[in-house]
């Protein structure tokens, strides 16, 4: 089941939404039955994650504040240049399937994603999307909130920066997945749902077996001592139902780049797997009658 967090939209049911792909990974879902999440920090956008500095001014004064908070117990990661160091190392801990959530395909998303000659897109549902995720990881799902400046949403530091040690794996979702809901307006064309792939488990499931730790913040500090260990080399597979995440309602669309060989190629390729999905060559490019 796909999750939410508080202050990010969260698409419909109904919605439609594209995962705009090259052939060779359309092949992939359907040998492997599985959906690619790639790595945050493996993506052409630099601002990926980034916090604009009011924010790290707030979490920076929190942060310092809690540290000399007499009543908690005084642990090094609430320090604020340490804080902002490790979560914005957690970049590479962030897996991202992205898609394009309109009704009509978009012919900025076959030209801007080098999808010209052997581009395939599988228009679905979000509802078909969810129903075909397996349970192996949680995953959170959220519209993109876009910006031109630096007016991004401040609420969700304002709540409590201080939560006790049996909190911290929620409270860790929240400070490290909303700015990976957040863009510049300069991608706004993506009209993008994310979907972000729960690592905290996995994280410090890590910790726990590598060091002395009793998932306290303090262990966290393992992971800047480390160097922030790569846990996946480019990205997680995470297994899918692909007959539940195209059913009945979607379809698979080539590029209107391409010549129509490649239209019925992409056929026999589906169905060489067992599968009998509607396909067609986009029509953005026919002549007008």
């Amino acid at each position: 089941m796909l999750k939410q967090l508080n202050g990010i939209t969260s698409p419909k049911g109904q919605d439609t939404v594209w995962r705009y792909m090259s052939f060779e990974k359309f092949v992939h879902i359907l040998s492997e039955n599985s959906l690619f999440f790639s790595r945050a920090d493996m993506f052409d956008d630099p601002f990926e994650g980034f916090k604009p500095e009011p924010i790290k001014t707030i979490e920076k004064e929190g942060a310092n504040k809690v540290k000399n908070d007499p009543e908690i117990e005084t642990m090094e990661i609430f320090d604020g240049d340490t804080q902002e160091k490790f979560f914005e190392n957690w970049r590479r801990y962030i897996m991202c399937s992205c898609w394009y959530q309109n009704e009509n395909q978009s012919m900025a998303m076959w030209k801007n994603y080098h999808m010209l000659n052997s581009g395939i897109a599988i228009k679905t549902t979000v509802e078909n999307l969810e129903n075909s995720l397996s349970d192996e990881h949680d995953v959170f799902i959220g519209e993109i909130k876009y910006s031109d400046d630096n007016n991004y949403e401040l609420h969700y530091v304002l709540d409590a920066l201080t939560p006790r040690p049996s909190s911290w794996p929620e409270f860790l979702k929240k400070k490290i997945y909303f700015p990976y809901f957040l863009k510049n307006a300069a991608y706004e064309h993506e009209n993008e749902i994310r979907l972000i792939i729960d690592s905290v488990p996995a994280v410090i499931n890590y910790l726990n077996s590598n060091f002395p730790a009793k998932s306290t913040p303090a262990d966290l500090l393992n992971l800047i001592n480390n160097g922030f260990p790569d846990l996946w080399e480019d990205g997680l597979s995470l297994k899918i139902d692909v007959e539940k995440l195209i059913g009945e309602t979607g379809e698979i669309i080539i590029s209107p780049f391409t010549s129509n060989w490649i239209t019925e190629m992409v056929k026999s390729v589906v169905r060489q797997y067992g599968f009998n999905f509607k396909v067609q060559r986009s029509k953005l490019l026919d002549k007008p009658t």
